[in-house]
């Protein structure tokens, strides 16, 4: 994806960023679901110190 750096907008490649957008976003919205439904979230790891050695 082509993007704009500050005070230049993207020119061009607007409608290439489009296209590309509608596609991601059907994917990305499965992944949402999946996330939801399933708790995949953030999991935290706690090992205590005993079991290391």
């Amino acid at each position: 994806m082509k993007r704009g750096t500050r005070g230049h907008p993207p020119g061009s490649g607007e409608l290439r960023n489009r296209r590309i957008n509608k596609k991601r976003a059907r994917i990305e919205r499965a992944f949402a679901v999946m996330k939801t439904v399933f708790s995949a979230g953030h999991l935290r790891v706690t090992t205590p110190l005993q079991g290391l050695a």
